[in-house]
């Protein structure tokens, strides 16, 4: 949490009748009691501000030295000094800060000094400095109360008119601050204190010209708020430099646009920053939750999820603060196309989620078994390996290490992008039929998955050829078994040729099968030959029982070969995703060669052989 506040503000204060010295040119004034105000900041909205009045949250250092007596705040030239507070005399009493003024003998001096003498009162205020603020929530739709707990005041001022305790002025203009960062400490009932910060505003110098600036603010923020004028509008008079009547007039055109709209579910942020959540995410929500009855939609969609998609295109065109009366549905859903609002990307936003969920539905059983990786660009991605023969040596007395290398192998592949582009139509919209989101997306994803799988399936059966001009699965690479059923024995068999798989620079390779991976015809018997057998003697015990995770992959083709493979990190397999685009991504856009929008589905993927090793096959008995 985080507001902006200013580092100088002020507040009304007031002189003590009866406590003029016209001699020694002395009048006491009560500089705060600490009473509540109303401020307002562009991250918290309005809230209450307070001063402890405790003698350990006030410092009155600057007070006590000196601090200057000024001219409606302002602090550019000594002209602005009309006395100073007596050093010392500033102290907390009763719940109140006094101090002792002593008045120069300027010209402006002179008059005030004159008025008091008259009778006539002393308007003053006091500027000062917040440090560290103690929040507390307000009860209900009350105001947050912001507590300042350690405060400095800086200078007190003489004013023709007393800063309004609703309003409250600024110590300076938009383009010459520099932040800081104040400890907030937030009151929890039950819970320990949590300490928070605060971005605070430092204020640079004041001039004429500056106070001007923040009256014409503060007045245009005060108008602001007596009539609800959306804050955006408020931000933009201020910065554009607008005066308080061409604010007036901005301020009437805004609340005319706001009545002209149709009501308007209060989850929709009136000027797009009050919500953590954007509109255009709570109408996917409510579109999902149509949709599929398992999603469970936030409580800001709720209200939605009972509307058309025309009443949705309706909400999105009014978030943007557009009139809509008199709109056909047609209307409605051509306009929230095509002019900008948050409805595509909400139609767009359904469809990833959806496509996202076929897609992860969907099983892959040699994905399974493939090490994913990430790819940059689409450049050939090679394998890496250790070329130094022995691997480790020893290091002789006087300490030399002796250097290996690391060097690409020889296995390339390179990523590539498939997809299609599918349309939404402006009928199905305004139709309100929802079967499209209900079966195009999750079709989507599962064709995205199935696409993998299949890529996957024929790299095993491929006929592809490794660097060394031999197939993956060779008798040169000890990873092809002679023909033989599935079996206890024939499992041991391949066993033992992994283990002793070597390296290229001849080490023992430490490959051990973690699956074995079949076709579909070959599940039944698969999972014969790994079920556990209560053995009477030890010849009858099974010892691949727990040891195997089966695997069955029905996209391989051949019905009799079955594999045995690694784990994911040394089977050799491997496929990449683009980096930042696993899975399928959609592009959504308001269709041209279609009447509607259009949703381009995006693959960037891409998979080979990196290793013979991690794999080995049977091709069974033909029968």
């Amino acid at each position: 949490m985080s507001i902006t506040i200013t580092n100088r503000a002020f507040r009304p204060a007031e002189f003590r009748a009866g406590s003029l010295d016209a001699e020694a040119r002395t009048v006491e004034v009560i500089w705060s009691s600490g009473a509540s105000v109303k401020r307002w900041s562009w991250d918290e909205g309005a809230y209450w501000e307070q001063l402890s009045m405790s003698a350990e949250s006030v410092d009155l250092a600057r007070l006590n030295a000196g601090a200057s007596f000024l001219d409606t705040h302002a602090q550019t030239s000594m002209a602005d000094r009309l006395g100073a507070v007596v050093p010392g005399s500033a102290r907390i009493e009763g719940g109140k800060g006094l101090a002792t003024i002593i008045l120069s003998s300027s010209k402006s001096g002179e008059q005030i000094l004159t008025d008091l003498r008259a009778g006539l009162p002393l308007l003053i205020s006091v500027g000062y400095r917040v440090s560290a603020y103690e929040k507390s929530e307000g009860e209900g739709d009350s105001l947050p109360i912001f507590t300042a707990t350690r405060w400095e005041p800086l200078e007190l001022s003489a004013v023709p008119i007393p800063a309004d305790a609703g309003a409250m002025a600024r110590a300076e203009t938009q383009d010459t601050r520099s932040r800081q960062s104040v400890p907030v400490t937030r009151r929890a009932e039950g819970a320990a204190a949590k300490v928070e910060n605060i971005d605070m505003t430092t204020s640079i110098a004041a001039d004429p010209a500056e106070t001007l600036e923040r009256s014409r603010a503060d007045e245009i923020l005060s108008i602001g708020e007596r009539h609800n004028v959306p804050s955006r509008v408020i931000r933009k008079a201020v910065k554009d430099g607008n005066s308080i009547a061409e604010f007036r007039l901005m301020a009437m055109e805004a609340i005319r646009k706001e009545q002209e709209k149709t009501q308007i579910f209060g989850i929709a942020p009136s000027d797009g920053e009050r919500s953590d959540v954007s509109f255009s995410d709570i109408m996917s929500q409510a579109i999902q939750a149509r949709v599929d009855r398992t999603y469970k939609p936030s409580d800001a969609a709720r209200g939605l999820i009972g509307l058309s998609i025309p009443e949705l295109a309706r909400r999105a065109i009014e978030a943007r603060g557009e009139g809509t009366r008199g709109c056909s549905a047609g209307e409605l859903v051509t306009r929230a196309l095509h002019t900008g609002s948050d409805f595509p990307i909400a139609l767009g936003n359904v469809a990833n989620r959806l496509v996202r969920k076929g897609y992860e539905a969907t099983p892959s059983a040699v994905q399974q078994v493939a090490r994913q990786a990430t790819a940059r660009d689409f450049k050939p991605r090679a394998s890496i390996f250790l070329a130094t023969k022995g691997g480790l040596e020893k290091v002789n007395e006087h300490g030399e290490f002796k250097r290996g290398t690391f060097s690409e192998g020889a296995e390339l592949y390179a990523i590539e992008t498939y997809g299609k582009i599918f349309g939404l139509t402006r009928q199905a919209l305004i139709n309100d039929d929802l079967s499209l989101f209900d079966r195009l997306p999750q079709e989507l994803g599962q064709k995205a998955k199935n696409f993998e799988a299949d890529f996957l399936a024929k790299l095993v059966e491929g006929t592809r050829k490794m660097s060394d001009g031999a197939a993956v699965f060779h008798a040169t690479h000890g990873n092809l078994g002679s023909g033989a059923t599935l079996s206890v024995a024939a499992l041991a068999a391949g066993r033992l040729a992994m283990r002793k798989q070597r390296n290229p620079d001849g080490d023992l390779a430490g490959m051990i099968p973690r699956f074995l991976v079949v076709p579909s015809d070959l599940e039944l018997t698969a999972e014969q030959v790994l079920a556990v057998i209560n053995a009477e003697k030890p010849s009858d015990v099974n010892p691949f029982s727990g040891k195997l995770e089966l695997l069955v992959e029905p996209r391989l083709a051949d019905t009799q070969a079955w594999y045995l493979a690694a784990g994911r990190d040394q089977s050799g397999l491997e496929f990449a995703y683009l980096e930042g685009a696993e899975g399928p991504q959609i592009d959504t856009r308001a269709g041209f060669d279609i009447d509607g929008t259009e949703w381009k589905v995006r693959l960037d993927f891409g998979g080979g052989w990196q290793d013979f090793r991690g794999f080995w096959k049977n091709p069974g008995v033909t029968p």
